[in-house]
């Protein structure tokens, strides 16, 4: 069974947020990746990912809501 969603930090230096959507979008193809930032990184080769959403200044209640009703993928 795959997670419906995931909201992964990108704020790290190393890119290891980054790296870590990758492995999970190749693990999981249908799994809603929501990156989360103060401000956006990687920005294009996210995109290229296929990622749902992203999240800057600050992840909120009703950030999270908004994302989760709008989810790219849906069972």
């Amino acid at each position: 069974m795959q997670p419906e969603a995931a909201f992964i930090s990108v704020e790290q230096a190393d890119g290891r947020g980054f790296f870590l959507i990758k492995e999970l979008r190749n693990a999981s193809p249908r799994t809603n990746v929501i990156a989360v930032a103060q401000e956006y990184w990687f920005g294009a080769e996210l995109m290229k990912l296929r990622i749902s959403g992203y999240v800057t200044q600050g992840l909120t209640k009703e950030k999270v809501i908004e994302e989760m009703e709008n989810l790219r993928y849906r069972e």
